[in-house]
């Protein structure tokens, strides 16, 4: 019986004060943020026996706004849609408790976040006026997110290995937005994994791919998505040249569709971004030179300094 080893506890505190100031040469104070906060950390780490740790954190962090997301700059997209920044934008404060518990080489680990005003980007933001829709990046008042994440590899034989993680969130978000108050929470899940297979001595291939279910930003829903890769690798006779193909997307389905839909305030809008095609890549490298002749050594002036230095 491995008796538990002693108990490891780690505590900081970090101190912040930021002055943010934005202005243009028409118009002074466009941002003038001013705010100190505190930042503590604290960390517990117990290994019960050789092969079962158990981890507890609590920490507070800060998500700044980025210069692009505060600056009052407008890209035109069409004459009723446009990016914009927003000026008006706040830091967003967080509270996270997350615990580890580490078997060999599966690790369970379990968090909660609490986070106040939660940025949350590219939210359309309607004027009656000019009838443009504009972009942006918004505070809503609360965000709750609870998740667990078990990532573990699994040696089918000895050809055959994999290694996946599932992640599991719930989210759920308070706001009052565009005058109206919503309150609303979801669940959802993604799913990864690598599968590596060693067909012969010279032979080798890889699945990598992940599942993405539904999930929502801000008042937008992401549809379910995905993605599968699959790669083969060619070793020849003398270990210096390879050949590779892979193919990208197997089935398209790493396609991004998010649709915006509040009836109460009148807001409807659907993307889809298509960021890439599928690829079918086949390549060739050879490696030239001698890769198991040792080393040159060399002396520099700074080696014949020291040996002068030394005598």
């Amino acid at each position: 019986m491995v008796l538990p080893t002693k108990p490891a506890l780690l505590a900081g505190l970090r101190y912040e004060y930021m002055n943010s100031v934005l202005d243009s040469e028409t118009e002074k104070g466009i941002i003038d943020l001013h705010y100190g906060e505190f930042f503590p950390t604290v960390y517990f780490s117990q290994k019960l026996n050789q092969n079962n740790t158990f981890q507890l954190s609590y920490s507070r962090r800060i998500d700044r706004p980025t210069f692009n997301e505060l600056a009052p700059f407008v890209v035109f997209m069409s004459p009723e849609l446009f990016l914009s920044g927003n000026e008006n934008l706040l830091p967003a404060f967080s509270t996270i408790l997350k615990t580890d518990y580490i078997y060999k080489s599966v690790i369970l680990s379990v968090s909660y976040t609490d986070t106040k005003n939660a940025i949350s980007r590219f939210q359309p933001d309607y004027n009656e006026e000019t009838d443009r829709t504009y972009f942006i990046s918004q505070n809503f008042d609360s965000q709750k997110i609870t998740s667990a994440v078990l990532t573990f590899p699994i040696k089918v034989t000895d050809w055959w290995k994999m290694q996946n993680n599932f992640t599991f969130i719930y989210r759920k978000i308070k706001t009052n937005y565009e005058g109206e108050n919503l309150d609303y929470g979801q669940n959802n899940y993604r799913a990864n994994t690598i599968q590596s297979f060693t067909i012969t001595k010279n032979i080798s291939a890889e699945l990598a791919g992940y599942y993405q279910s539904r999930s929502f930003s801000g008042i937008y829903v992401w549809e379910p998505m995905g993605r599968l890769d699959i790669g083969v690798q060619w070793k020849l006779k003398n270990e210096n040249s390879r050949f590779n193909l892979n193919i990208s997307d197997v089935f398209k389905t790493n396609i991004i569709r998010f649709t915006a839909d509040v009836p109460e305030l009148n807001i409807y809008n659907t993307w889809m971004l298509d960021f890439e095609p599928r690829v079918l890549r086949l390549t060739f490298t050879q490696n030239f030179g001698n890769t198991a002749s040792k080393a040159r050594k060399r002396n520099t002036a700074s080696d014949e300094e020291q040996k002068r230095i030394s005598n």
